[in-house]
């Protein structure tokens, strides 16, 4: 998005009782610096906290990573808003990145891909919700496929 309208992305907010599914990167020591300080710049408003994860393999150890978590005190925060409000944002906003569906699609795309045992109703509700929103608002005849 921009800032006259502003997208919206996959937010982690502190939960004690939440989890989430990801993947985990290690970074060596020689790009830990150059890495953290294009983070740092790109997560702006954001809080860096360390939290354990554990791996879906049982065969890897948990271990200590860090991540970026959502402050409501950050001006770009957008909080939650009702599915309709989220699609119709996310079918009209465009950013330095591309269409913010496009961001929609492919995050559903991965977790169904990374990880078909993580049924994320809200993502999918929302994918479900911004397709019909987009071929009735916005006059398309077909869904976005992706490859």
């Amino acid at each position: 998005g921009t800032e006259e309208q502003p997208g919206r992305v996959a937010t982690l907010v502190e939960d004690p009782k939440g989890s989430v599914y990801g993947l985990g990167f290690e970074i060596s020591q020689e790009e830990a610096a150059t890495t953290f300080n294009y983070l740092n710049d790109r997560e702006t408003g954001y809080n860096l906290k360390e939290v354990t994860f554990h791996p879906c393999d049982p065969a890897f150890p948990k271990q200590k990573v860090l991540v970026f978590i959502a402050s409501t005190e950050n001006s770009d925060y957008l909080g939650s808003a009702p599915l309709e409000e989220m699609a119709e944002c996310i079918a009209t906003s465009v950013g330095q990145s591309g269409p913010n569906y496009e961001y929609l699609f492919n995050l559903a795309h991965m977790m169904r891909l990374l990880f078909p045992m993580c049924y994320d109703s809200h993502l999918f509700e929302l994918e479900e919700d911004k397709q019909w929103y987009q071929r009735r608002v916005r006059g398309f005849t077909r869904d976005l496929q992706l490859n």
